[in-house]
């Protein structure tokens, strides 16, 4: 064993660090608070909030390179940003996810939802529903939950003597003796129910769990789907769009090459603002905008009165 490249950690709830000494063939050993395993960050006190942290941090690293990807390709079309954002940044957001971020999927979401805004051009007041609600793609939330199914039905395809259902098995006793937030299964178990897969989850039978996934997966979609219809029938900050969003589909003006059409969105969503172009920004002659309700093309001194008559 190399002792320069060995490393201790005291676990422990609470209080400090126990003043303790190792050493190795008389070579003394470092006691650090924090160590990265396999790409997970664990600490000394199993705080699973740092290691979110840290998983959004290397995900904004991601990000960044991202746009840049963005920039020297030219890709304008929602489409194509979003699959490489799936791609290149959520894998590295949900790196080991079904291990420690059972607790964090609206963390989760915030992150996508920062993405959105800022293809868009949106302002953070804008909330998550009325961006999905227009572009109705594959969200965060889905991708979590097919994680944690994925993850599930792995562990229990093992045999029984295999150390993954072992500890599997004995977190299983743990909470049966007492109902913990921290336990792993206890988590499990309320996601469990969170999608009303309880049947599933109490038969502990993968291949059950493999036959109801598609369709707890496409239930879940069409629920989340519902509650941002609700949410635009009920806002009375944005009324306009449910005049403008007639059927719960992805808008075609998303995935055109024209620069304008993309931003449209912002149009779309905050139509009386036009904090787009700047805070005391005057539309000049020259500028010709499309507006996404229409498809029409519209100058842009006139945008105002045009917007007036269709969001009225």
């Amino acid at each position: 064993m190399n002792a320069k490249k060995t490393k201790i950690m005291i676990f422990r709830n609470r209080g400090r660090s126990p003043n303790l000494k190792f050493n190795w063939d008389g070579k003394p050993l470092e006691i650090v608070n924090n160590f990265t395993y396999f790409g997970v960050l664990f600490t000394a006190k199993l705080s699973k909030k740092a290691t979110l942290n840290n998983s959004i941090k290397k995900a904004k690293f991601a990000l960044n390179n991202l746009f840049l990807i963005f920039y020297k390709g030219k890709l304008k079309t929602f489409e194509a940003r979003i699959k490489l954002f799936n791609s290149l940044v959520r894998s590295v957001l949900f790196y080991a996810m079904p291990i420690w971020g059972l607790q964090f999927l609206h963390d989760f979401e915030k992150f996508e939802t920062c993405f959105l805004r800022k293809i868009f051009c949106l302002p953070n007041l804008v909330p998550r529903w009325a961006i999905n609600i227009e572009t109705v793609h594959k969200t965060i939330r889905s991708y979590f939950y097919g994680a944690v199914l994925n993850f599930l039905a792995r562990i229990l395809t093992k045999p029984e003597t295999h150390p993954v259902r072992q500890c599997y098995d004995a977190l299983m006793d743990l909470k049966a003796k007492h109902n913990s937030i921290e336990n792993w299964c206890q988590q499990m178990e309320n996601i469990m129910k969170t999608i009303k897969a309880e049947n599933v989850w109490n038969s502990q039978d993968a291949d059950q769990l493999y036959r109801s996934k598609s369709l707890i997966l496409e239930k879940l979609r069409q629920g989340e789907i519902n509650d941002y219809v609700n949410l635009m029938l009920g806002t009375s900050k944005y009324k306009h769009l449910k005049h403008v969003k007639n059927k719960v589909i992805t808008e075609k003006y998303l995935n055109s090459s024209n620069w304008w059409e993309t931003r449209g969105v912002r149009r779309r969503i905050t139509p009386s603002s036009t904090r787009f172009f700047g805070q005391n920004f005057t539309p000049s002659p020259s500028i010709i905008l499309i507006d996404a309700s229409t498809r029409r093309r519209v100058d842009a001194p006139s945008i105002r009165n045009h917007r007036r008559g269709i969001f009225k």
